[in-house]
């Protein structure tokens, strides 16, 4: 597909950065560059991560990047909401003069950032806002968003029809589209005891491992309290997280000897830990709305395009995208259900193989490029 429009991603966070809403932008203008489209990521100047967009993601195309100004108070020990706040404030007057003194009459602009969508809808540009989390609050402010915007993006059925029923949006203005993965990364053609090689594990026994952040919502700690559950010669890795949380997470299961936190790594690196594994595990919990509900783990797509067998935890947005024939379903936080489940597959790894398959050609669907086809054919023209 050939187009000459431009398309300006806008995002109030660190970019680059290792927050998977950062790498998510960075999938999104690179899967759009492969369509002809001129991206520019249009972020907060709040101190990225060192390095080009494009080498820290590893993506196809460069990664043109436009930073608004901000006002950084963090360093005199002010309440974090005020922060956040002033750094917000700031952000958002920049957006609106920045693309108030743009003239392309065909740009596209895509955000999940909800003050500025509004600001810019109302000043007449093409806004598509993409609903990563839900309006529990502020439902007149966000009633008069979702009137605006020219498309809302939600990343699974659910989100979609709540829309509906309590904010009476059309459905045709909603597009439903799960998270993707780029099977060029993913799909590797590399051996388990070749990617044990090239990440220093090793080779004769079983590894379960976690990408991801070490947030509560994610799981990890249900993961860590299920490796307490295992036997010691199988081993936990549990690759991501900031410093912060990987030091309080080292501490406090330091006395489990099969449990190994590596800490963040390149994202071009996680098809080696997802290869390197014989389990893989997404355990999101269900006693926040987040996890349950509203969102699209990246990790999942990533883990189908692995071949590596999958446990995951039993909650509907995960369900969302893949059913029994495809992952190993655990009861969510339930750290000996998760234990079990891991065994199953330790003792008949071979049983397995099928369902790995299937995830495989289910995610054929998801490619970050397939995804851009299917959005731009809705709103181009």
């Amino acid at each position: 597909m050939d187009t000459t429009q431009t398309l300006y991603y806008v995002f109030s966070g660190r970019f680059p950065s290792e927050k998977a809403h950062a790498l998510y932008v960075a999938n999104v203008v690179d899967s759009f560059s492969d369509l002809g489209f001129t991206c520019v990521v249009v972020a907060s100047n709040r101190g990225g991560l060192n390095g080009k967009a494009e080498q820290f993601f590893n993506t196809k195309h460069p990664i043109d990047t436009v930073y608004m100004p901000t006002v950084n108070l963090a360093s005199f020990g002010l309440p974090k909401k005020l922060v956040f706040f002033v750094n917000y404030f700031c952000f958002t007057f920049g957006v609106f003069f920045f693309f108030l003194l743009k003239k392309k009459k065909n740009a596209i602009i895509f955000s999940n950032e909800s003050v500025p969508s509004l600001l810019l809808s109302l000043s007449g540009k093409k806004v598509v806002y993409e609903m990563h989390d839900y309006a529990e609050n502020y439902h007149w402010f966000f009633a008069l968003l979702y009137k605006k915007v020219c498309f809302i993006l939600s990343q699974n059925q659910y989100k979609k029809e709540k829309l509906i029923s309590e904010f009476n949006v059309a459905p045709s203005k909603i597009i439903v589209e799960p998270n993707g993965v780029d099977l060029d990364q993913f799909t590797i053609a590399l051996s388990k005891g070749e990617a044990r090689k090239q990440l220093a594990l090793p080779q004769d026994t079983f590894l379960v491992v976690y990408t991801g952040h070490l947030f509560d919502w994610k799981g990890a700690d249900i993961l860590a309290n299920g490796a307490r559950l295992l036997p010691s010669d199988t081993l936990v890795y549990f690759v991501g997280g900031s410093p912060a949380d990987v030091e309080r997470f080292s501490k406090t299961y330091a006395a489990h000897t099969n449990i190994f936190c590596v800490g963040h790594k390149p994202h071009k690196e996680m098809p080696l830990w997802q290869k390197a594994a014989d389990c893989l595990v997404l355990p999101n919990t269900a006693t926040q709305t987040i996890s349950k509900y509203y969102t699209s783990p990246m990790k999942l797509f990533e883990y189908m395009a692995s071949g590596t067998p999958i446990v995951a935890s039993d909650i509907p947005s995960i369900r969302a995208v893949v059913d029994d024939s495809m992952v190993t379903f655990f009861e969510s936080d339930n750290a000996e259900k998760l234990a079990a489940q891991i065994t199953k597959i330790k003792t008949s790894k071979d049983l397995y193989r099928v369902k790995t398959e299937i995830a495989q050609r289910k995610v054929i669907d998801h490619t970050w490029e397939k995804r851009a086809r299917r959005l731009c054919s809705l709103f181009v023209g």
